[in-house]
């Protein structure tokens, strides 16, 4: 019964359409569970496909079915034209149709009034035939193909999922049923977040919205949430060494740290492994005798358990809870007894921050113990002024930390304390007795060196460049600026997108070129910006990014009209001399191939059936060349020599009169040689043509190849002659 009907619902919305939407049926299923939202997936047809009458829920678990799907033209109001289509209907690009699913609510499930239907994770009218059937409607424009999305796990050693069509003017929805079908595995210590059109984002609100229309194909980049390996705790327990309502131990973290922590309100016993709930209020620790307290750590990633390391307590069991890690750790107390340990924690500020602002944080981690500071000063005697300039990178600070008791519990005496400080770059210079303002509290003078803080900022453009700190081997950095680092190697390695090769690393300063290896390391010593330099990858496998006639060939390939392509489809083929034909051709095209104005051939060997033909006569014509010997012939086949290159050259641009010299700047190019002026210049020329073959040579008579031609023509007539 359930076919027929919605068969012949189907044909009855096609009337219904054209008058109006099918009216929505608010029924309810007693106490069935209404279905709210209900995603389905549909494969969207393009041009030239047939359609595909099938559907599925996009999620495994949700409460319906997928009875039929019907696809409908419509016209311009969005009303249907004709019947469904059937299997033998061909698509058309740009045309209007609307897809109409069928829906069953399972056993326990109902539709109501506010259902609510999406296709492709696009919203559809949702019509609700009765409490257990509905229909969801979705229009669309038809696509006249499809482009590809592609997906890069970016560092992971996950293979990413397999490439997939989206119709073009469709959204990644139309292809995948859910995000499960292109979700990674989390890497070690990272957990995947999303992905995103940029493989250096760092901001996790730059996420791809899967809904957005697709017209070109893309590449999909994972985004990874880093996770500490370890994290950090100190415990330090209340001054007077009680636990009450508001008094309880306080568990400190990094400031910088990527996780979060909460401890309980409470001590707690423990045997045979098990914790006792018994909450103690406001009774005093007693000497000698051992409480226990939870901390719940937070991070990011589930399923990891880092090494955790206490500061100030003992640990008795870490336990791994998903995104969460429980710390059952205890402390025994030594009331009344003379304090003759004592270590705290002070944290490091970065440079330019200021000193006023930026009040340095102590934290004690003996229990029972306080601690407190008074700080910045610029010298070790400390001084009446406190240092409110910013804090400088290198430079060493000071502070007066004091360590004590003030209810009893330790006897703390300058004499016999010996104090411990952790902390980067942080030292005691000296302990201060201070016994006359603080009773039972030893000072000491603390001097922290401020890290020297350097920017770096890589740009990596038509390529995978990632960053990667030999600090953490393990973890590739996607961030792209990095600030406040202290001097450490850095290792970077770019990776060319295709269609492109790596050429170098370049100091964006001096513009010299650092290293020509993909993977570069270096210290990060002062502010760097530096770049990673890509050049097109040509067709050629002769010519490569640092040939000196790189840039001449690409620009000889892109010319309008092409100067000259390879010798075959993946060879250029820059060592092979040159004919004097290809020569001028080569010149002719340079300056556009233009149609000589003479039809008179004066050549016997120029025949008008060859490729050379016009640019030859185009030369007579503009006083390139006379030919050889008696004028009669212009020497086809002949190999060009350098000198006559050049002459070629000179002649082209008007043979101009160069500036004149004491003597030559070659050896072997004498003032009475028919090539002097060509040559002279040549080398005056800006920037210089030639600057010949070395040891203060031009090598005149020397055969001049196809790297050396298309370099000079590139000079005077490329975007830089």
């Amino acid at each position: 019964m359930k076919h027929s009907l919605t068969r012949v619902l189907a044909l009855l919305l096609v009337m219904v359409m054209a008058v109006g939407l099918m009216p929505t049926v608010a029924l309810a299923g007693g106490d069935d569970e209404l279905i709210e939202e209900t995603y389905v997936h549909v494969t969207y047809p393009v041009a030239g496909e047939h359609p595909n009458l099938t559907g599925l829920p996009m999620y495994d678990d949700d409460p319906f079915t997928v009875d039929e799907v019907h696809f409908f033209e419509v016209d311009g109001d969005g009303n249907p034209v004709g019947k469904a289509l059937d299997e033998s209907y061909t698509f058309e690009a740009g045309k209007a149709y609307a897809c109409q699913v069928f829906l069953t609510a399972k056993e326990h499930y109902c539709y109501g009034e506010y259902s609510h239907g999406w296709i492709n994770f696009r919203y559809g009218e949702m019509n609700v035939i009765s409490n257990k059937e509905a229909a969801v409607t979705v229009s669309f424009i038809c696509a006249s193909g499809k482009v590809t999305v592609t997906f890069d796990s970016n560092g992971s050693e996950d293979a990413p999922p397999a490439p997939i069509q989206v119709p073009i003017g469709g959204c990644v929805w139309d292809a995948i049923r859910s995000s499960e079908d292109v979700r990674l595995s989390d890497k070690l210590w990272e957990q995947f977040y999303d992905w995103s059109l940029d493989p250096f984002a760092t901001d996790f609100g730059a996420f791809y919205p899967f809904s957005d229309p697709v017209y070109d194909d893309l590449t999909l980049y994972a985004m990874w949430i880093p996770c500490e390996r370890s994290v950090e705790l100190w415990v330090e327990l209340p001054e007077d060494c009680m636990v009450n309502g508001v008094d309880k131990p306080t568990v400190h973290v990094p400031a910088d740290a990527n996780y979060s922590v909460e401890a309980d309100n409470m001590f707690v016993g423990l045997s045979d492994g098990f914790l006792h709930l018994d909450l103690i209020y406001g009774d005093p620790l007693q000497k000698g005798e051992t409480y226990y307290s939870r901390a719940l750590v937070y991070t990011p990633v589930a399923g990891q358990l880092p090494e955790v390391i206490l500061h100030g307590a003992k640990i008795v069991s870490v336990r791994d809870y998903d995104n969460m890690i429980e710390v059952i750790y205890s402390v025994t107390p030594q009331a009344g007894d003379t304090l003759s340990k004592a270590s705290f924690a002070i944290n490091t500020p970065r440079a330019g921050q200021n000193a006023i602002t930026y009040h340095p944080e102590v934290i004690s981690l003996t229990p029972g113990v306080h601690a407190g500071v008074q700080g910045w000063f610029d010298s070790p005697e400390l001084g009446t002024e406190l240092y409110e300039g910013n804090l400088e990178g290198g430079k060493t600070y000071y502070a007066l930390v004091y360590v004590g008791d003030d209810t009893g519990n330790y006897v703390v005496s300058a004499d016999t304390l010996q104090l411990n400080v952790e902390g980067k770059n942080v030292q005691v210079v000296r302990k201060v007795d201070l016994s006359d303002t603080m009773p039972n509290y030893v000072g000491a003078v603390v001097a922290v060196t401020v890290p020297s803080a350097y920017s770096f900022t890589a740009d990596v453009y038509y390529g995978g460049g990632k960053i990667r700190s030999d600090r953490e081997p393990s973890k590739w950095v996607t961030v792209m600026d990095f600030s406040g680092c202290e001097a450490g190697p850095i290792t970077m390695e770019a990776k060319a997108a295709p269609g492109y090769m790596f050429k170098g690393w370049v100091d964006c300063e001096t513009y010299e070129y650092l290293s020509k290896k993909p993977v570069f390391t270096f210290n990060l010593d002062r502010n760097r910006h530096i770049r990673a330099s890509f050049v097109e990858k040509l067709p050629f496998e002769d010519v490569g990014a640092w040939d000196y006639f790189y840039e001449p060939v690409e620009w000889a390939i892109h010319h309008d009209p092409v100067i000259t392509g390879g010798v075959d489809a993946t060879h250029f083929g820059p060592k092979q001399n040159c004919t004097r034909e290809q020569i001028v051709t080569f010149l002719w095209k340079a300056n556009g191939a233009p149609e000589p104005e003479t039809t008179e051939n004066p050549f016997s060997d120029v025949k008008s059936n060859q490729y050379y033909y016009k640019a030859v006569l185009w030369a007579v014509e503009n006083h390139i060349t006379g030919g050889v010997g008696d004028g009669t012939k212009f020497g086809v086949g002949q190999t060009c020599t350098r000198g006559q290159a050049m002459t070629f050259l000179w002649a082209s641009v008007g043979a101009p009169e160069p500036e004149p010299v004491s003597e030559s700047p070659f050896s072997d190019v004498k003032p009475n040689a028919w090539y002097y002026k060509a040559v002279l210049w040549a080398v005056q020329y800006t920037p210089p043509v030639t600057g010949g073959i070395g040891d203060g040579k031009f090598g005149p008579e020397k055969t001049c190849t196809r790297a050396e031609i298309i370099t000079f023509l590139y000079k005077v007539y490329g975007p830089k002659g």
